[in-house]
């Protein structure tokens, strides 16, 4: 007999008692076959579920239903009286008039209990699928940098393993959280929609494995000792390797001209800096010489196809200890020297590295960055066009006739900065950070993040949209009309719980979700 067929005869032998006392009493039995070393002689040792199924009765003082109404009605066998010579009022339903009223009332809230509950599940799988793709990754790097540099590849494969060793080792806990989850969300659903009603429990988890703890542990303790191993052994050759990798630093005259120019990098950052000499120059550091290419016909072209993923074992922006000590002594440096007021375009992009420019005054001034840092300071432009995908984004102390600034991923922050025209800011994850600047007019746009905005001016209509965050908005002056509106959050002008003002300038703040704060100063 298996242990599923002696639980469900031992069920139908107590069918007739409390089923939420019943389900408790065959969960502990049934743990008990399950963890014992051998199944058979445990269930032959309880009996058949028939006697086990008497015996409990027996211990636990069960009646059944039948036999305490018989019990209640007497030797005449007739029914006791009603009270107050009224027969007893019906059993009321559960889903009355008033409880789906009081259900459709609070829906924001038991709705926030679903929302927290699906976060928990969420968070218990993101956290274990982080670790099996962390092993997975760290065999794919292993491998496929196994010709570049082999102490890496060694350490990459002793990580792989520490991360599958801990993978095996949580996969029991992980489970024993996501039943207790969902056992959560089916009682919170029963509590609500079907009160009185009582959830059958699920039997209890098989027994432990023991040879995938031991695996586990055993790919855990040979993974970690082998990673922190090479670790050692990687900053002793770290330096020596790197000098047989060709790389250079020098500096390269441009003699063509300046005033329309692009600087392109696959990796590295770039930096772009006012001549102190009055000479273009371009700095290269840790650089691959072949990979530089710098072209002149009307417009001056700086490229720097160097390509990580097929060349260089590991990129700059991953990595750890020794890895990331590495990165950071190849990874490609350019700094750009152009002679002031002699540069009315300028287009500068990388694949993977920051870009800062200080100091630096063009007509048309476009950036373009796919994963890395922005950071303008001191800078001057007509038109400003930043479009980040990934990474952070500081602009201070600069002034543009018009500008757009765009991130993907990463937050935005400006600061004692003055836009004449249209200054458009839009941001599809992260916070939007204002602080002492003057706009003209300005256009922000947040789809999830924070709007803050402190000691700021507006001479023109401008309009704050955010999906999901707040907007705390501070101005200097008073003669703003702001209609804020908001779908879930309070708004508040001045510390008055209040939509609108009146005023010769137009603000609309508008949010989905959050709350709005509006103060004058």
């Amino acid at each position: 007999m298996t242990v599923n067929e002696y639980r469900d005869r031992l069920v139908m032998a107590l069918s007739a008692f409390d089923q939420d006392e019943v389900a408790s009493v065959v969960d502990y039995y049934t743990e008990l076959i399950e963890d014992a070393d051998n199944q058979e002689e445990q269930m032959m040792s309880l009996g058949s579920p028939e006697q086990l199924a008497t015996k409990i009765i027996q211990e636990n003082g069960w009646v059944k239903p039948e036999e305490e109404q018989q019990y209640s009605q007497g030797m005449n066998g007739f029914p006791p009286p009603p009270q107050n010579g009224f027969p007893p009022p019906p059993k009321a339903s559960g889903w009355s008039a008033f409880r789906i009223i009081a259900l459709v009332l609070t829906m924001p809230f038991w709705t926030a209990g679903y929302s927290l509950m699906a976060a928990l599940f969420i968070v218990i799988a993101a956290v274990y699928f982080a670790c099996a793709a962390a092993s997975a990754a760290s065999f794919v790097a292993a491998f496929k940098y196994i010709k570049q540099f082999v102490p890496f590849t060694i350490e990459m494969f002793f990580v792989a393993l520490m991360m599958l060793g801990l993978t095996v080792l949580l996969f029991r806990p992980v489970k024993a959280l996501f039943r207790g989850a969902a056992g959560l969300i089916a009682d919170y659903s029963y509590f609500l929609f079907a009160p009185g009603h009582i959830r059958q429990k699920r039997r209890g988890m098989a027994p432990i494995n023991k040879l995938a703890v031991i695996v586990g542990a055993a790919l855990l303790v040979l993974g970690t000792s082998g990673a922190i191993f090479s670790e050692y052994n990687n900053n002793k050759r770290m330096d020596a390797y790197i000098q047989k990798m060709d790389l250079e630093t020098f500096e390269q005259s441009l003699s063509g001209p300046t005033d329309n120019l692009s600087i392109n990098a696959k990796i590295g950052s770039i930096t772009v800096l006012p001549s102190t000499d009055g000479k273009a120059k371009l700095l290269c550091e840790n650089v691959h010489r072949e990979y530089l290419k710098i072209e002149s016909d009307g417009r001056m072209k700086i490229r720097y196809n160097y390509d990580l993923m097929k060349s260089s074992p590991l990129s700059p922006k991953f990595g750890f200890g020794s890895i990331n000590k590495y990165a950071e002594k190849t990874t490609p440096k350019f700094t750009l020297y152009l002679p002031e007021g002699q540069t009315s375009k300028i287009k500068v992009s990388a694949s993977l590295g920051n870009i800062k420019l200080s100091g630096i005054t063009a007509t048309e001034m476009n950036i373009e960055c796919n994963c890395g840092e922005v950071e303008l300071s001191g800078c001057k432009a007509a038109d400003l066009d930043l479009n980040n995908d990934l990474g952070e984004n500081k602009i201070e102390s600069c002034t543009f006739t018009d500008a757009k600034v765009i991130d993907h991923c990463g937050s935005i922050e400006l600061s004692g900065t003055t836009c004449e025209g249209q200054m458009t800011v839009t941001d599809d994850l992260g916070d939007i950070k204002v602080n002492e600047c003057t706009f003209k007019a300005v256009s922000v746009t947040d789809n999830c993040g924070d709007i803050d905005v402190s000691q700021t001016t507006f001479t023109a209509a401008s309009a704050f949209q955010n999906d999901l965050g707040s907007c705390n908005i501070d101005l200097l002056g008073t003669d703003y009309a702001i209609m804020a509106t908001t779908d879930l959050g309070d708004v508040r002008i001045n510390g008055e719980e209040q939509t609108s003002t009146t005023g010769t300038i137009p603000v609309t703040i508008n949010c989905s979700a959050g709350s709005i704060t509006v103060t004058f100063k």
